[in-house]
């Protein structure tokens, strides 16, 4: 599922995050360069993710708002019919 490697994707991009800033890769130059090249590449999948996420979250938040306001409109309106 694609959710499933971005999420890969997002470990990776971790991983060499932790890995770029040992005192191992900053002794070899051409470890740090390609750790550096992967570091970058990753970052923009990783920036698109955590976007997704936030949409994906700010849409279910929405609604569960639009869910609690028919909710509240509803008992409203069969109080209002009641008393009447």
């Amino acid at each position: 599922m694609l959710l499933d490697k971005l999420e890969a994707i997002k470990n990776r991009f971790e991983d060499v995050e932790r890995e770029i800033s040992s005192p191992e890769a900053m002794s070899d130059m051409k470890r740090f360069a390609q750790l550096n090249r992967e570091y970058k590449e990753l970052q923009v999948i990783v920036e698109k993710y955590a976007l997704y996420k936030d949409v994906k979250s700010n849409l279910e938040h929405a609604r569960e708002l639009v869910t609690t306001e028919k909710m509240t409109n509803s008992v409203t309106w069969l109080k209002w019919n009641m008393t009447n």
